[in-house]
């Protein structure tokens, strides 16, 4: 696919979505957020997402031999639990750069990366994942997860905030709706560029990433950084900076 070609640049790697259809920009976007940085497994995952959406669409039977292949890869692979573990680490990922972003939004005081990763440990503190298990997020896994996503964040945060807005509006049972990488990409092109006019406190390095994964061929929706909760003011008012 000619738009999932990455070009290296000074500032990042870039992927174009300009002629894609919403599913072949799911398919897309997806695949990055989840293997940032393997060509191989995006290439499985993306034949797996593609046969749980013709399998949504009844259009089973117009799979690919090639995408058919891939799909027998991905069973061996273990390509679903990869998304399983991905939508927790990328997740946070993604709230992590939301959480900055309304922080300076709102003029906190050396809002960071630091306090960030505190203020979300905090608010999964005592939560569980869909299967009920305990969540352990701590803020040195939340550190971990922002390592490894941090590339792609911003497609988390769009990811995570198209979420939100779905369970609100009552559409997040209905997978055609929300799953539209037309929505994603817009939304993530609009984070990246919030993202990129802001600088971390202290060192004042840019708080977009030099290898960020950057979104072209979409014009970028309307999106403002969320106003500070009560609990996040909480979550606040116990955080310990770990520099000195």
């Amino acid at each position: 696919m000619a738009a999932d070609q990455l070009q290296d640049e000074n500032l990042g790697r870039r992927i174009d979505v300009a002629g894609l259809d919403r599913y072949e920009t799911f398919l897309v976007c997806m695949s990055y957020m989840v293997h940032p940085n393997d060509a191989e497994k995006r290439e499985r995952l993306k034949a797996w997402l593609e046969a749980r959406i013709a399998e949504k669409k009844g259009s089973l039977h117009q799979l690919s031999p090639k995408t058919i292949s891939l799909l027998i890869e991905a069973g061996r692979e273990g390509v679903g639990d990869d998304l399983t573990d991905a939508a927790q680490g990328g997740g946070t990922a993604g709230q992590v750069l939301i959480a900055v972003l309304a922080l300076q939004e709102s003029g906190v005081e050396d809002a960071g990366l630091d306090k960030a990763f505190h203020v979300i440990s905090e608010i999964h503190r005592g939560g569980t994942d869909y299967r009920g298990t305990p969540l352990r997020l701590g803020r040195d896994t939340i550190k971990n997860n922002w390592k490894k996503y941090g590339a792609v964040a911003h497609l988390w945060a769009a990811y995570v905030s198209l979420l939100g807005q779905a369970k609100e509006n009552g559409t997040f049972s209905d997978f055609a709706e929300w799953i539209n990488g037309h929505k994603l990409a817009a939304v993530a092109r609009a984070i990246q560029e919030m993202a990129a006019q802001r600088v971390l406190p202290r060192n004042t390095r840019p708080l977009l990433r030099s290898d960020t994964l950057l979104i072209e061929g979409v014009d970028a929706a309307v999106w403002r950084a969320p106003e500070l909760q009560e609990h996040i003011h909480r979550a606040l008012s116990s955080f310990t900076s770990r520099y000195r």
